[in-house]
């Protein structure tokens, strides 16, 4: 999951509404832009943080310089479930 779910604590169990892309062996299909009917089910496995990203700016012959650091805050996933899935294959086929 890229990205913080904010208020979600690990092992805390999400929903997410919007999805964009479900697929199996026989189709894929493309929300435009979701797909209504499916909810993904989700456990929060940990929040994390990324590693730092360096930021520098310099403008030469100035004597400027500045360096600055970020951390991204990110939240990693386990897919439980994913409910209306069938019914959007069966309308498709």
């Amino acid at each position: 999951w890229p990205g913080q779910l904010i208020g979600a604590g690990v092992n805390d169990v999400v929903q997410l509404e919007r999805v964009l892309l479900w697929g199996d062996a026989q189709e894929t299909l493309i929300g435009r832009p979701t797909l209504e009917g499916v909810v993904v089910t989700a456990g929060v496995e940990e929040q994390f943080r990324d590693a730092t990203v360096i930021i520098h700016k310099k403008k030469r012959r100035k004597g400027y310089q500045r360096t600055n650091g970020h951390r991204q805050q990110l939240t990693r996933l386990r897919i439980l479930d994913i409910a209306g899935a069938e019914a959007i294959g069966a309308d498709a086929a």
